[in-house]
C-alpha cells in the first residue's frame, strides 16, 4: 500500500513538472489548464504532506536558510513559514516573508521580475489571512494543533486569493511588484 502511494506522488510530481514544461509552450490552454491542475496539486498537497510541528520547523528552517529542495517548497509550506513568521515576529512577518521568499528564489534559480518569481500583493494576502486566522483561534504558536487546524482551514487553498480578486487583477504586474486592493471584496474578513 505504502509503495503504490509514493509511486503515484512520485508519479504526479513527475506529471506535474512535465505539465509546467509543456504549459510554456502551450499559451492557449494556460488558463484553463493551470486552474485544473492547480486546484489538484493543492487538494492532493494536502492530503499527502500533513506536517507535525518538527516536520514542519525542519521545511521552514530549511526554507529560511535557502537550503530547502525547491520542489519542497509548496503551498503548504509557503503557508507554513508565514504562520512560523508570524508566531515569532507578529507584524513583522511579512517583511521577513518578502526578504526570504526573494532569497529563496535566488538560490533556486526562480528570476524575481515583474512576470515571476516573488508577488508582493500575494505575498501581503496571505500573511494577512494567516493573521486573521492566528486571532480567530487563538492560534499564535507554532504547535501540533495549530498545524493541524491550519490543513483542515481555508488557508490550504491556494486559490482562496481569488475570492477578493479577480485573476485578471491579481496577476498584473501592479499587483506582483506592489501591494493592491482587492477589486471583488476587501480582505478585512478572510475568516
Amino acid at each position: 500500500m505504502l509503495e503504490n502511494k509514493v509511486r503515484f506522488i512520485s508519479t504526479t510530481f513527475k506529471l506535474k513538472h512535465e505539465f509546467e514544461i509543456a504549459n510554456c509552450q502551450l499559451p492557449i490552454a494556460n488558463s484553463m489548464c493551470t486552474q485544473i491542475l492547480n486546484s489538484y496539486f493543492c487538494q492532493m498537497e494536502t492530503q499527502t504532506h500533513r506536517y507535525g510541528r518538527t516536520e514542519a520547523e525542519r521545511i521552514v528552517e530549511s526554507f529560511l536558510h535557502c537550503n530547502l529542495a525547491k520542489e519542497k517548497y509548496t503551498h503548504a509550506a509557503h503557508i507554513l513559514a508565514g504562520f512560523y513568521l508570524y508566531c515569532h515576529h507578529g507584524l513583522e512577518a511579512f517583511q521577513l516573508m518578502e526578504k526570504h521568499i526573494i532569497l529563496f528564489n535566488n538560490s533556486v534559480n526562480t528570476i524575481n521580475s515583474d512576470d515571476s518569481g516573488y508577488h508582493k500583493t500575494i505575498t501581503y494576502f496571505w500573511i494577512n489571512a494567516i493573521g486573521q486566522f492566528a486571532a480567530k483561534f487563538d492560534s499564535v504558536s507554532f504547535s501540533d494543533e495549530s498545524i493541524l487546524r491550519i490543513y483542515d482551514s481555508p488557508l490550504m487553498d491556494k486559490n482562496l486569493p481569488l475570492n477578493f480578486y479577480s485573476r485578471e487583477w491579481l496577476f498584473t504586474k501592479k499587483a506582483r511588484r506592489e501591494i493592491v486592493e482587492p477589486d471583488i471584496k476587501p480582505i478585512l474578513k478572510i475568516f
